[in-house]
Formats: C-alpha cells, structure tokens, sequence
C-alpha cells in the first residue's frame, strides 16, 4: 500500500479499532445503570432518604401521645422500725395491720387514657405533613441527582467520542507528514510543507491530551456522583422528549413535581403548627386508672388496691409566651406560602427554559451534522486534488483542521440534546429514569 492510500485509509481503520480496544478496558454501561447507582450511592440521596425515616418515626411518636400508655413503678424502703395498729373488727374480735413494715415493698401501675388534647391532634397532623414534605424533598433531591449524573454521564460521552476524534486526526497527520517528508525527499515539495505538515501533527498531538484530560476529568466527575467505576456506553442518550406545549408540560410539572410538592407539605405543616400552637391555652383532659400493691397495707389491711380519675390541665397564664408562638406560628405560614409562591415561579422558569433549550439544541445538531458532513467531504476533496496537483498541503492541512472541529462540534451538540431532553423530562415531573 502506498502512502496516498495510507493517509485515506488510516483515519478509518482508527475509528473501527478505538472502540474495539477501548471496550476492553471496562465494561460499559448505559445511563440508566448510573442514575440507579448514583440515587443509592450519593450523599444527598442518603440524606433525604434518612429525613424520611426520621419523619414516619415523629409520626409514630405523635399518634402514640393521643393513644393510652402505661406506666409501672416499684420500691424498696428500709424502716428503722415497723408501725403496726391493732383495731377491732366488724365480729368484734382485734385485728392487727401493717402501717409501716420494717421492710416495705412498693409497686403500681398506672393506665393513662389522653381523652381531649387539641394541641397533639395538631401537631399530629404537623408531623403527617412534615412526613409528606419529606419524601417530595426526596423526590426532588432524587432529580437534581438525575440531572447531574446526566450532564456528567453526556460530559463523559462526548470527551470519549472527541478523544476518538482526536486520535483520528493525530493519525491522519503523522501519515500526511510522512507523505509530505517523502515528497520533499524526491523534491516534490519544499522544505516550509513538511515543516506545515509537522506543525500540524504537534498541534494534532496536543488536541489528544487535551482530549485525554477532559475524558479522565468526565469519568471522575461520573464516578464521584455514582460509585461506579464502569465506562459510559459510547452512544448518547436517546430518550424522547414530553410532548405538549409549554403550558400543558408547566401544569403537568405543578402537579408533580417534588419541589412544588414539597412546599405544599411544608405549607400544611406550618399551618397545623399554627393550630397547635392556637391550642396552648385549651384545657387537657385526660383518665386515668392506678392500681398498687404491696406490705404496708395502713387501715384497709389491703396489699392491693385501685384508684381512678380525670384530670384537666389547663394553663391560665405564662407571661405572654402562648401569644408569642402564636405570632411565631402565623409568619412561618406567611413564609411557607412565599415559598411555595417562589417554587412554582422556579418550575415554571426551569420547564420554559428546558423546553427553549431542547428546540435550539435540536437546531445546533441539524447544523453541525451538516458542517460534519461538508468538512468531512472537502477534506476527501482536499486529498484527491493534493495527490492531483490542484491543491496544496496547506489545503488539506485546513481542510482536516476543519473536520476535526466539526466532528467535535457535531459530538457536543449531540451531548447538548440529549442532556437538554433529559433536563425537560425532569423539569416537567416525569421523575427519574430507572
């Protein structure tokens, strides 16, 4: 094979190889694979997922202060002397009790049955809500994962595919420059081609290790966000957008999406805080049922005896802190609301803003597809009128310099849409993919 045909066919026998040879380094895996390990392995999901459990279990302990409980108690006292009476009983005869053994042994047992508490019927409710909110902030926390593990996963993709790029052109370079030292030894060209045609392959040679560390700092960025130490399937995403127009895709997204879920949450649960701080000032009433038992058995000469009741707890005055948590209660209200207002005025942006960058991202791929395919097309031409005679080194020099950058181009934009429709998909509430 001469050398003409070297530099034709060199490029193509990179691009067939460079996967080949790259796949066997580590396995490769779809998006999919990394937001699943990215929603277990990350930080933020960890901690989301530990408020949710944190706030069922304040859900139980609310629910178990409105439900009876049972308390048990037991005693030992040492006497310096024993107390005993002697009485007469209904025959007449004298019996003798115990006041004060020398030894006393005490145990009760008291049910306590909450029957009218306002205050922990609305903190109850506080922490249902408080329990909603949690798990749409999971939610949330589980999309702004996807979004960063998808525009790191596409980051990864595309320095993979520019690397490829990369290594095409430094080998289409060093087989030009071979041509071009070949030609000037026969004279068929000057000193000053040969000396275009090495500058280029160092230029060539500098855009690989760029090429290089931008991949190893996409798959580290990947590997941090996920846990996982695989390699990025070679092809972008190519999920579907939502379809609609924007106003249906934001109502859509109101509905449900975590962040507007869970201020709505959160907005409940300042107002059943409200409430409960309403009832500070409302009587308690709560039963009761005791039983005791034990050797000071006093004037019954019982060891075992009950007694039961109603209670009321009504707190009369405080120094004014009620009306404070009051106040308290009501602007944390006014708060949440404003949050809420400024989460659906943040969903609205993000969805009109996703759905805009979809449409120009689709845009910049039909464009750079077109510059590819017209760079890739002169850089052909550029070779055959070189080996012809009509055109110079310096012709296919710029020639391939122009391909390569819209190959690089061409992989960008193609990351571009996919992270652009991944980001709509989000945006609009259709959660994360699994």
């Amino acid at each position: 094979m001469d050398t003409h045909a070297l530099v034709r066919v060199a490029p193509w026998l990179v691009l067939v190889l460079t996967p080949l040879v790259a796949g066997g380094s580590a396995r490769a895996e779809p998006l999919d694979a990394f937001v699943r390990a990215a929603l277990v392995h990350a930080e933020p999901g960890r901690a989301s997922r530990a408020r949710v459990e944190a706030a069922d279990a304040d859900v139980t302990r609310a629910r178990a202060s409105l439900l009876p409980s049972v308390v048990a108690s037991a005693g030992y006292t040492r006497h310096g002397e024993a107390s005993e009476a002697t009485l007469p009983s209904a025959d007449g005869r004298a019996r003798q009790v115990t006041l004060r053994p020398e030894d006393q042994l005490d145990g009760a047992v008291t049910v306590h049955v909450p029957v009218l508490d306002g205050r922990s019927w609305a903190r109850l409710s506080a922490a249902r809500a408080d329990a909603r909110a949690s798990r749409a902030q999971r939610v949330a926390t589980d999309e702004s994962i996807t979004i960063a593990v998808v525009r790191a996963y596409h980051e990864a993709v595309a320095a993979t595919r520019v690397e490829e790029a990369a290594r095409v052109s430094l080998t289409a370079s060093r087989a030009h420059e071979s041509v071009m030292r070949a030609r000037r030894d026969a004279g068929e060209v000057t000193a000053l081609a040969l000396a275009r045609a090495e500058v280029e392959t160092a230029r060539a040679a500098e855009s690989l290790v760029v090429a290089r560390a931008e991949r190893r700092r996409a798959r580290r960025l990947l590997r941090s966000l996920t846990g996982s130490s695989a390699a990025p399937d070679a092809a972008v995403s190519t999920a579907a957008p939502p379809s609609g127009s924007v106003r249906a895709l934001v109502d859509r997204a109101l509905r449900t999406r975590g962040l507007v879920a869970a201020s709505r949450a959160a907005l409940d649960r300042s107002e059943a805080e409200a409430r409960a701080a309403g009832f500070a000032q409302v009587p308690v009433v709560a039963a009761y049922l005791t039983g005791h038992a034990g050797n000071a058995t006093g004037f019954t000469d019982e060891q075992v005896t009950w007694e039961g009741g109603a209670t009321v707890t009504w707190l009369v005055f405080d120094s004014f802190g009620s009306d404070a948590g009051r106040t308290a209660a009501r602007a944390r209200v006014e708060a949440t609301r404003a949050d809420l207002a400024e989460a659906v005025r943040v969903v609205r942006l993000e969805v009109a803003d996703a759905y805009d960058r979809v449409a120009i991202a689709r845009e910049r791929v039909q464009a750079a597809s077109r510059e590819r395919a017209v760079a890739v097309e002169a850089e052909r031409l550029a070779r055959v009128e070189l080996d012809a005679g009509t055109a110079t080194s310096a012709d296919v020099l710029l020639a391939r310099r122009d391909a390569f950058d819209a190959r690089v181009r061409e992989v960008r934009a193609d990351a571009e849409l996919a992270v652009a429709v991944e980001t709509l998909r989000v945006a609009v509430g259709d959660g994360p993919r699994r």
